[in-house]
């Protein structure tokens, strides 16, 4: 049987020892987020993207302006019945009309432009 001599052996236990005690030592404590009354962090100038459940709501991921269709999404909501008229709504105001057409995929819808323009990011709604 081989022996390991002493010098070595108390290196060798030494740098485990080290290996295994270095992995414990805990986290330096954090300070915590500051919160304003409303929930939002201090600090940030952001207004949070709020966008209502229910009815038919959606948002546009796609525009081929060339062929005039959008791809609308509707992630959240139930998606929409063949044939059916949407607006499509840019900062508050309604920017045109889309028809949805028959192609759906997962919570993806394609629909036909069917007057004024359309923009990635759009939202849509029930006429």
């Amino acid at each position: 049987m081989y022996r390991i001599p002493s010098r070595m052996g108390l290196s060798a236990a030494s740098v485990i020892a080290l290996l295994i005690g270095g992995g414990c030592s805990s986290p330096s404590p954090t300070k915590p987020a500051t919160v304003s009354p409303a929930g939002t962090p201090k600090g940030t100038n952001t207004i949070p993207a709020i966008r209502p459940l229910g009815g038919t709501i959606g948002r546009v991921i796609q525009v081929n302006v060339p062929l005039r269709f959008v791809v609308l999404d509707f992630s959240l909501n139930p998606l929409p019945s063949f044939g059916q008229r949407l607006e499509l709504v840019r900062n508050g105001e309604v920017t045109g009309l889309v028809k949805v057409s028959s192609f759906y995929r997962g919570t993806s819808v394609a629909a036909d432009l069917v007057e004024g323009n359309a923009a990635v990011d759009d939202s849509v709604r029930s006429k």
